[in-house]
């Protein structure tokens, strides 16, 4: 009997959850349903008793109120009441949880897009046909015939401007800190040889192919110089405007141990100026001192000059 009563309760209904989806799906339920976003449903002219003491909107309380605070709340001052929130519940199913995209409103997203689009363009003609009548100093007023051909002009030169840069090859220099300094350009061309291929001796110059990619010595120190198109890295570091950056910052050290009041970093300028007047001044003294010598010895060398002058006029 016992046999007969469990398998008659078993025909009727399963006697596990999990057999079928014991969760009932509630109608406001899918991957189309989101809530309601800025809805207002009323908005009172006076205050109400229970309502938030900031705004006055009935649907929340003070301390999770998501506008500024006033001086003196809504409930003092019965003024500028804000309208109750729309309040909605909804439950998703297994797909609209999952759903990375739910609740996404393409349209407006796409207005926005188009928006932000048309006025960067707008603002790109309008500032590189400012920049172009300026150049030739013209008088653009509105409704110009030539406005349309200075725009299309100017377009075609950003355009070349761009092909200008479609070789350049930047990358990233990170520093200890974890921050990032800028880009560096690579300027070698992919036609090029690198420089770790110009010499495959295992004792010629070091290469570091890491972090820095530098050679400091010369691949080929014994060949023509006049045929090499690179020689070293330290080639840069020792000449040009690099030494004359060094000599500038030697000097603002030693002028700042010497008790001046000059900084290379906070005052660039003004430790530019001094070492130029630095220079000027050793210049006029060591001409001086050339002349005095020269006075009080003579010079033997512009004497040698002028009896083989002399020498060869005979």
């Amino acid at each position: 009997m016992k046999d007969k009563d469990s398998k008659k309760i078993k025909d009727e209904k399963p006697y596990c959850m999990t057999f079928k989806k014991w969760k009932s799906v509630p109608p406001n339920c899918g991957i189309s349903v989101w809530y309601d976003r800025g809805a207002k449903t009323y908005q009172s002219d006076r205050y109400r008793k229970g309502a938030c003491e900031n705004c006055g909107a009935k649907t929340h309380v003070a301390k999770s109120c998501t506008e500024r605070t006033r001086l003196k709340g809504a409930k003092w001052t019965g003024m500028f009441i804000a309208p109750d929130e729309k309040i909605e519940s909804i439950e998703m199913d297994y797909v609209s949880k999952r759903d990375r995209w739910n609740g996404c409103d393409l349209e407006n997203h796409a207005r926005e897009l188009r928006y932000k689009h048309y006025t960067l363009e707008d603002a790109r003609r309008r500032y590189s046909l400012k920049i172009l009548v300026k150049k030739r100093s013209l008088l653009v007023p509105d409704g110009l015939e030539g406005e349309d051909e200075l725009m299309e002009g100017d377009e075609e030169k950003l355009d070349e401007r761009k092909q200008m840069d479609f070789a350049k090859v930047e990358r990233r220099v990170c520093t200890t800190g974890g921050g990032s300094t800028g880009t560096v350009r690579n300027l070698r061309i992919r036609e090029d040889t690198a420089k770790y291929l110009l010499n495959l001796d295992l004792n010629s110059a070091h290469y570091d192919p890491n972090a820095t990619r530098s050679m400091r010595e010369d691949p080929l120190p014994y060949s023509d110089p006049h045929e090499k198109f690179y020689q070293d890295d330290n080639q840069h570091r020792t000449s040009g405007l690099a030494m004359e950056f060094n000599h500038l910052n030697i000097h603002a050290c030693q002028a700042y141990e010497n008790g001046q009041d000059m900084h290379l970093q906070a005052a660039p300028s003004q430790a530019e100026l001094m070492y130029k007047s630095y220079l000027s001044r050793k210049e006029e003294s060591e001409s001086m001192a050339k002349d005095a010598l020269m006075q009080k010895y003579g010079n033997a060398a512009a004497v040698a000059a002028t009896e083989r002058a002399s020498l060869r006029t005979k």
